[in-house]
């Protein structure tokens, strides 16, 4: 049990990484040079930018959590449930990145 709350806060953080890294990404690319921002107004966005992240990270992860414990559900002890769990997973971060670029793109359309 102790190795699948392990591979839940493993994968947490990893989510959170990517997400922080595109929204980082996504200021570069977007973000006003010219115009002067207080460095607080920053750091609160992004603030709020990591409390959004987490919560979705949080929200992909939380079916493994739920049936994470039952033995035949569990991707530490059983193969074809890691399998499962890795197409989900892999949907679910193929589905995020998806949304990041849309957004990416809808931005600069509006911009």
């Amino acid at each position: 049990m102790l190795s699948l709350v392990r591979f839940i806060s493993y994968a947490a953080f990893v989510f959170v990484i990517l997400m922080t890294a595109l929204r980082i990404v996504f200021w570069l690319v977007f973000g006003d040079t010219q115009s002067v921002i207080a460095g607080n107004e920053i750091g609160h966005a992004f603030y709020l930018g990591f409390k959004f992240d987490l919560r979705c990270a949080l929200f992909l992860l939380a079916p493994l959590a739920v049936f994470g414990w039952m033995p035949f559900c569990n991707p530490i002890e059983n193969h074809k449930a890691r399998s499962v769990w890795l197409i989900y997973f892999s949907i679910s971060g193929f589905l995020l990145l998806l949304i990041y670029g849309v957004d990416f793109g809808h931005y600069d359309y509006l911009a």
